[in-house]
């Protein structure tokens, strides 16, 4: 682009310049996979979270949809118990430009083994003798169950 001043005796002076607009990108998401806990109880997860931002100027990331927050770049959630949850996070520059991430997590939560029932049962003996009774439980978690006394 040229410019020309010009004053009252016709005398003038040319100036060149150029003006360059660079436009503003959305951040781009990093990719978060869906993923499964098991937990012997409900306890806090929490799983990073970011975006890179070409322009410089990354704002934040925020959940927008399903449970949970984003603190210092991670999501973190503590389960009500066995559950299934989709979460959205967006993440801004300062412009307002954005970019979303969704997954699931899904938590599975412990159940305590069921003991296989025995029956009562009488012995008579005239010595003390040792005498042995099946045992056994079932696991809903396939966790191995201990028989105690």
């Amino acid at each position: 682009m040229t410019i020309r001043c010009t004053d009252v005796c016709g005398a003038y002076c040319d100036e060149t310049f150029q003006v360059t607009f660079q436009m503003n990108a959305a951040p781009v998401c990093a990719a978060v996979s869906d993923t499964t806990y098991f937990q012997c109880a409900p306890v806090e997860v929490c799983r990073p979270v970011s975006a890179t931002d070409a322009d410089g100027n990354f704002s934040s990331c925020a959940v927008v949809s399903g449970p949970g927050t984003v603190t210092g770049g991670n999501w973190c959630y503590t389960p009500a118990g066995e559950e299934t949850v989709n979460v959205t996070v967006r993440c801004s520059d300062a412009c307002g430009a954005y970019c979303d991430e969704t997954f699931s997590v899904t938590f599975n939560i412990n159940e305590a083994p069921a003991c296989v029932a025995i029956a009562d049962t009488s012995y008579f003996q005239c010595v003390p003798t040792q005498v042995c009774r099946a045992v056994g439980a079932t696991d809903a978690d396939a966790i191995s169950a201990v028989a105690r006394y």
